[in-house]
């Protein structure tokens, strides 16, 4: 298009965009017939008042180690959608659009670096705007900004089932457990491998093992009646259980919040809440075994805030 007059007239089509969008146009070219010689004049047109996008519209993807909005900051729509905390945990906390739940690409993970203050379960969020991340191939918002109400006034939404459908020959059917990344679910029958079982020399360990990969993280394996493999974390809600002694034992079921990690192995990861989520868990039948660290203490920040430091998380790849 050509610029009369210090105005230009033409037509431009959007394939996606959220909250308010502007077009920038630049004069690359002068009038010659050689076209060179722009002058890089620019100009920019009136705000579109694009509608800012849902957890699910950020969520929803035919690949699950992206997301549509990778990258890009972005301000989640709350203000006409009951956007719930439905989880925290030691550096973050997980939001879920109750539209859209139980599943289907509803929860995301709010990563704060430090145990998000002043937010309890169940409170309405009324601001949540980050940036886009792939933490390991889990989304995740970075460097927050939320605001949440003063109370809990919202029901988070039940666990989702993750029942044979969700496994196929002895393999997690990825794009089904995409859809309840960072979403409650359970596992109602696994078991602990009957190998899983405490080492007689933890400094001679693959650093990649099961074993090595729980006495350091605290991630430990189960195992389905078709085959799958998920992994659990729970040494900083359920401290004093040690997966070890329950090596070749029926566990299920345990519920948790979904997570993924694509380093090292490809794999889906439950986050427990607490001893609820672990009923097999009824005390410590050996103080003595070598189970996983206890969590060091962390400091506190208030509920709005710009994170400055790297990440670490609790949960590691196998």
């Amino acid at each position: 298009a050509e610029v009369e007059d210090g105005e230009i007239d033409l037509s431009i089509t959007f394939r996606s965009g959220f909250g308010p969008t502007r077009a920038w146009v630049s004069a690359v070219a002068g009038p010659d017939k050689d076209r060179k010689g722009g002058s890089f004049a620019t100009g920019v047109t009136e705000a579109y008042p694009f509608a800012l996008p849902t957890i699910p519209q950020l969520q929803t993807t035919d690949s699950h180690e992206t997301n549509p909005l990778y990258k890009e900051y972005v301000t989640l729509r709350t203000e006409d959608r009951d956007v719930v905390v439905s989880a925290l945990t030691t550096n973050g906390f997980w939001a879920t659009d109750l539209a859209d739940a139980p599943g289907n690409f509803s929860g995301i993970f709010v990563y704060t670096f430090n145990k998000p203050d002043e937010v309890e379960v169940g409170e309405r969020v009324t601001l949540l705007a980050g940036g886009s991340e792939e933490y390991i191939g889990a989304t995740q918002l970075g460097f927050p900004l939320y605001e949440t109400e003063d109370k809990p006034t919202l029901t988070p939404p039940p666990a989702v089932e993750i029942d044979e459908s969700f496994c196929t020959g002895g393999q997690t059917e990825h794009l089904l457990l995409e859809a309840l990344e960072s979403s409650l679910v359970t596992l109602p029958s696994v078991k602990v491998p009957a190998d899983f079982t405490a080492p007689e020399d933890p400094t001679n360990l693959d650093d990649f093992s099961d074993q090595a990969q729980y006495l350091q993280y605290g991630q430990w394996p189960v195992e389905t009646e078709s085959g799958c493999r998920f992994y659990v974390v729970s040494n900083t809600t359920v401290p004093d259980f040690n997966a070890f002694d329950y090596a070749g034992q029926e566990v299920g079921p345990i519920s948790g919040m979904l997570g993924y990690a694509s380093a090292g192995g490809n794999i889906w990861i439950l986050l427990v809440r607490g001893p609820e989520d672990l009923p097999a868990y009824t005390g410590t039948p050996d103080a003595e075994a070598d189970g996983p660290p206890a969590p060091s203490p962390r400091s506190f920040h208030r509920r709005s805030h710009t994170p400055s430091c790297a990440h670490e998380h609790t949960a590691r790849a196998h």
